[in-house]
């Protein structure tokens, strides 16, 4: 039964990971709900998120400010997350959209997958994509 088991695993589409050292390093945000993230200069620097176990702490660029705060990781299911206590820097940019649609998507996540593209999910209660990010 233990063989079935693991092989239906390996055949699965993604993998929820059992361990929060998964989300370690930084993710390039590519996609908020339906929206992909379109970088409007050229070398211009993509909006991310990095996470650090060692202090619990999430942190990132959003396209002008920085984001920072802990991010709680329910000690019984690793895959829920929750990001309600993140904030950002407050400098006055020409267009704020993109930093205010991530932060709105952030304060609905409440859990993540990896996928076997390394591409990290975040889902709000319902399952809906949230945010779509990448290892950077």
């Amino acid at each position: 039964m233990a063989i079935v088991l693991l092989g239906l695993a390996a055949c699965s589409g993604s993998v929820q990971y059992s361990d929060w050292n998964a989300l370690q390093g930084e993710w390039q945000i590519v996609q908020v709900g339906a929206e992909r993230v379109e970088l409007d200069k050229e070398g211009g620097i993509p909006p991310l998120l990095g996470f650090s176990k060692e202090d619990n702490r999430v942190y990132g660029y959003l396209g002008c400010n920085q984001l920072t705060g802990a991010l709680v990781i329910h000690p019984e299911d690793v895959t829920v997350a929750d990001f309600s206590s993140v904030g950002r820097t407050m400098m006055l940019c020409e267009d704020m959209a993109l930093e205010d649609a991530i932060l709105a998507a952030l304060a609905q996540v409440r859990h993540y997958q990896i996928s076997e593209e390394n591409h990290l999910q975040l889902f709000n209660a319902d399952g809906q994509v949230m945010m779509t990010l990448k290892m950077r």
